[in-house]
């Protein structure tokens, strides 16, 4: 017998998966594109098993076309954006991503000042937000991903919060530059550890914003960025919602759809944004487990959890597993399979709503973007620094 969800207020989704299983068994998936709005072709809508009339939004549902529940077989992606011209503009960005400039003009206004030239394709961002990373003692991936980017012979980009200085853990070093604008429209990379809303991301970040003010990037000041071609993967709350009831006491307001962060970030330019349609829940006290298995090997054991384990495991496809992982929808498709199938996770499956912590994890994650897409990494590149996986038993 198929898969059994629980009630979908969006019934077409369940005849488009109907078809898409029926397709698989004629010659199997590798890829799904959705395209269009979630009101044109509906996010599946299903109820957690926790407080009533908690309603959880999810595109990754699409990609299970069998009988086993806890397997992704497709790599699942939507293109989506507010109208024809901006998806024409992303496509056209990403199938003529090897004919894009090899720089990028970046106007700094703040340390750096003046007009630098950006090799976007071998530059990432990374940004940590306080209340997450430092204070819940999450530090680790926003700071080992800087580590990771070297190794792929990148630059980077290190934004921490306010008052963490410079050289912390593994002796990053903080970015110079003070916009946040100007180091996403620098970046071929974006990873971001945080706070974020359905309106807003990057919260509590040391630099200042497009309009001069301190610790948020809004969907306004998105209006005004031009980012190349990128991928950027917001490791946050609501980051990736583009439909439906926003965060709050049930019930819940409609999202503004011409608010949403989702929606105009995509409008900016970047070929790829990941993030989650929902609350998304962090592994507090990560660093307590990362460190150790960096530092003393013999551990082999860095416990990634919740969304510290999405960011891990997605970085881990694009940055150190190209060659097999290395496209969007094959990363976060191996992220989801990772997730699920790691023991003490107890093998959660979106189909099988519950309302725990790691049910959520593997429901709301949502790529948008062609899930072929595949960054500029060295598909033959052999990592020699690769943190992202926690005991033997992991994938």
């Amino acid at each position: 017998m198929g898969p059994q969800p629980g009630p979908f207020p969006e019934q077409e989704g369940t005849g488009i998966h109907e078809k898409l299983r029926e397709l698989n068994d004629i010659s199997p998936l590798e890829y799904i594109a959705l395209v269009g709005s979630a009101t044109a072709l509906p996010q599946f809508l299903t109820q957690s098993g926790g407080t009533e009339g908690d309603i959880v939004n999810s595109d990754v549902m699409y990609g299970f076309l069998d009988d086993d529940n806890t397997y992704m077989d497709a790599a699942v992606g939507r293109i989506i954006q507010y109208d024809v011209s901006l998806a024409s503009n992303q496509l056209l960005k990403t199938y003529l991503f090897d004919d894009f400039s090899d720089t990028v003009t970046v106007n700094y206004r703040d340390v750096a000042g003046g007009t630098h030239e950006k090799e976007w394709r071998k530059h990432g961002a990374s940004f940590s937000g306080f209340e997450i990373t430092y204070e819940r003692m999450q530090a680790t991936p926003g700071r080992w991903i800087c580590t990771d980017f070297e190794d792929a012979g990148f630059t980077y980009d290190y934004v921490g919060p306010f008052n963490t200085g410079n050289k912390l853990l593994d002796g990053t070093i903080n970015s110079m530059e003070n916009d946040i604008s100007e180091i996403c429209q620098g970046a071929g990379y974006v990873a971001y550890r945080g706070h974020g809303s359905d309106t807003g991301s990057l919260y509590g970040i040391r630099v200042y914003g497009p309009n001069g003010e301190e610790h948020q990037l809004r969907y306004s000041d998105c209006q005004n960025m031009n980012l190349p071609p990128q991928l950027a993967f917001f490791v946050s709350c609501l980051n990736g919602k583009i439909y439906g009831h926003g965060p709050g006491t049930d019930p819940a307001s409609d999202v503004e759809f011409d608010k949403l962060f989702t929606l105009n970030y995509l409008a900016a330019g970047p070929a790829v944004l990941v993030g989650a349609t929902e609350v998304s829940f962090s592994n507090i006290g990560q660093d307590l487990h990362s460190i150790p298995a960096e530092y003393l090997p013999f551990i082999d054991d860095h416990q990634w959890d919740h969304n510290d384990a999405w960011y891990a495991f997605v970085w881990d496809g694009i940055l150190d597993h190209p060659r097999e992982h290395g496209t969007i929808g094959k990363a976060a498709q191996w992220s989801e399979n990772r997730y699920m199938n790691y023991p003490p996770n107890n093998q959660p499956a979106p189909m099988y709503p519950d309302g725990e912590v790691d049910w959520y994890e593997v429901t709301f994650f949502a790529v948008y973007g062609d899930p072929s897409f595949r960054p500029a990494v060295d598909e033959m590149s052999s990592p020699g620094y690769d943190p992202w996986h926690n005991g033997p038993d992991d994938m």
